[in-house]
């Protein structure tokens, strides 16, 4: 006889460190603004030992740095982090790309085209949210095409680090339109399983995308921000 096993849910640590992780990489918190355990204890009504653990692994992940005398706060991105972050994208991206291309299968290509779709409707309803929501959807649905869930992972985190000024970036409908069409090249290429011509595709994007984040650097740039609870 052959039982399942039992599916145990998700720790608080687990479930205060996605909710945190997730709103950071929506960037619903600027640089420089400070996140302290009581006040995200009181906001998700837990106890103190699972935010600080939580706050702990977003910390080594890089997604906040700690402060002298406590607490933590969101990194203040310079021009050579972005550089840094770059590279590793250059790196990785248009290899997981051309993968996505070589593996590719039905219902990944209809999810990045849906995806796409919706970024259109968004543009018309200017929806910011939505937007930034549907162009992970089509990132995420184009990496899981690659077959490699740890190079997934180590996109996504990577990618992490500049979700602050990339958010901000789609407030700007030109900018929008410029990521649909790139969007939509590599969406053509992996639908053709051409992976020269995604990976090709990708590293575009990715230079579009590293001009465009420097220019809102500079733009968004916060001093003193004020104190965030949740």
């Amino acid at each position: 006889m052959s039982i399942e096993a039992l599916q145990r849910p998700q720790s608080l640590r687990q479930q205060v460190y996605e909710r945190l992780r997730t709103a950071l990489r929506a960037g619903e918190y600027r640089p420089n603004q400070r996140l302290t355990e009581i006040g995200i204890a009181e906001a998700l009504g837990v106890s103190r030992t699972p935010v600080r653990e939580a706050l702990g692994l977003l910390s080594r992940e890089g997604l906040l740095s700690s402060m002298p005398h406590g607490g933590f706060k969101v990194p203040d991105l310079q021009v050579d982090d972005l550089n840094d972050i770059f590279e590793l994208r250059y790196l990785l991206e248009p290899y997981a790309a051309g993968l996505a291309a070589r593996n590719a299968y039905h219902e990944g290509v209809t999810g990045m085209h849906v995806a796409i779709q919706t970024e259109k409707q968004c543009l018309i309803d200017s929806d910011n949210i939505a937007f930034v929501q549907a162009s992970q959807d089509f990132r995420s649905r184009l990496f899981a095409m690659a077959g490699n869930r740890r190079l997934a992972a180590a996109i996504s985190q990577v990618e992490g680090h500049v979700q602050f000024v990339r958010s901000e970036t789609f407030d700007d409908w030109k900018t929008r339109t410029v990521l649909i069409s790139a969007q939509e090249q590599i969406l053509e290429a992996v639908r053709l399983r051409d992976a020269e011509a995604a990976a090709k595709a990708m590293r575009a994007l990715l230079t579009t995308t590293k001009n465009t984040l420097l220019a809102a650097m500079q733009q968004y740039k916060v001093d003193d921000a004020p104190d965030v609870y949740y």
